[in-house]
């Protein structure tokens, strides 16, 4: 099944086929370390995208989205296995 996790902070996102994988995705687009993100997986479209400023994940017709929370640092999602 077709799946994708998105990490947003503000100003800056990355998407992934994992959690670790977005979350260095969101450090690339310039976000640090300590910034406190949220992580939302998309289930049924692995291109969906943040649109409108960050106020938008767009995402395949028939997709779910469910968010995993908020409050993680980017550098904890990154040493997950």
């Amino acid at each position: 099944m077709k799946h994708c996790f998105i990490v947003q902070e503000l100003g800056y996102w990355g998407r992934g086929l994992s959690l670790k994988a977005a979350a260095a995705n969101c450090l690339t687009a310039g976000a640090s370390k300590g910034d406190k993100v949220s992580a939302t997986l998309i289930l049924g479209d692995d291109q969906a995208a943040i649109t409108h400023g960050g106020l938008n994940i767009t995402h395949a017709e028939g997709a779910t989205q469910m968010v995993l929370g908020h409050g993680f640092t980017i550098g904890t999602l990154l040493r997950l296995q």
